[in-house]
């Protein structure tokens, strides 16, 4: 069986922030039928990485991969997440959570953002 993926994003008070977090899981979903997609927020959104966590271990899975929907490396990304998962494992010894690398300066973040640069000054050149 596949692991469960919790996508997680920091989570804000804004809802389109968050509803842009669920897009992203619903768009992974639609490309990986057999694996269980749930959303998770760091802060300001729910379910908070705790509950998806539990909510996953409640329905008998035991295996899941945490995918953090972070640019940079921080406090979070360091301290706050693996605490969290490793209460988790102390809990459920039988659990297995791996915690995906954060985005970070993938070769793919890059290409997206000379993308994003692309666009705008072909916007400019056509507002000229």
């Amino acid at each position: 069986m596949k692991p469960a993926i919790i996508v997680l994003g920091h989570g804000s008070r804004r809802e389109d922030a968050n509803e842009e977090i669920r897009e992203i899981a619903g768009k992974l979903a639609a490309r990986d039928k057999e694996s269980l997609y749930q959303v998770a927020f760091f802060q300001f959104g729910e379910p908070s990485l705790g509950e998806a966590l539990k909510l996953l271990v409640e329905s008998g899975v035991n295996k899941i991969i945490v995918l953090p929907l972070f640019l940079t490396v921080g406090s979070h990304i360091h301290q706050g997440i693996p605490e969290i998962i490793s209460r988790f494992q102390k809990d459920y010894p039988g659990l297995n959570i791996s915690l995906a690398r954060h985005l970070g300066a993938d070769p793919l973040i890059i290409r997206l953002l000379e993308e994003r640069i692309k666009e705008v000054t072909e916007r400019s050149c056509k507002n000229k």
